[in-house]
């Protein structure tokens, strides 16, 4: 009986701890939307553990194109699922240009502010530091400046 209960309840923790990977992360990261700032998209971030970390290979990154119009102030928020090890880290970039990144010199930031001046397609890039697995919503609101 009590084998039955630990299972029980070790399996309603890991169902409890995807099922944050969904709306609910989603929910909390919009709530904290700055109140002049209108929602745009939301990126779903779900990944495994990398394995190639362990062979010594950098963490491999994703990356999704956004077309983001001049004359928006932009703002991208990550908001990480208690379930992860690390935090997501993602960067922005227009072609080569790197416009901006969540973790620098050691150091993760929660968002990244973006005053677009070229209607374009970006491609945001994003994994978890050494390739760990781990959920997130990254957010991506803006203000017309």
């Amino acid at each position: 009986n009590m084998k039955i209960l630990i299972i029980l309840i070790l399996s309603i923790s890991v169902i409890t701890g995807y099922s944050q990977c969904n709306k609910e992360l989603s929910d909390i990261a919009i709530s904290k939307l700055k109140p002049n700032y209108t929602f745009q998209k939301e990126v779903k971030v779900k990944l495994k553990k990398d394995k190639n970390v362990a062979k010594g290979k950098p963490a491999e990154k994703i990356i999704q194109n956004l077309v983001l119009t001049a004359g928006q102030n932009y703002m991208f928020y990550s908001q990480n699922s208690s379930e992860n090890l690390t935090k997501v880290i993602f960067e922005l970039n227009l072609g080569t240009r790197i416009i901006g990144r969540s973790y620098l010199n050691g150091r993760h930031y929660k968002g990244i502010s973006f005053m677009c001046t070229k209607t374009g397609t970006y491609n945001l890039s994003y994994n978890y530091e050494k390739g760990e697995a781990g959920c997130s919503v990254i957010v991506v609101s803006s203000v017309k400046f």
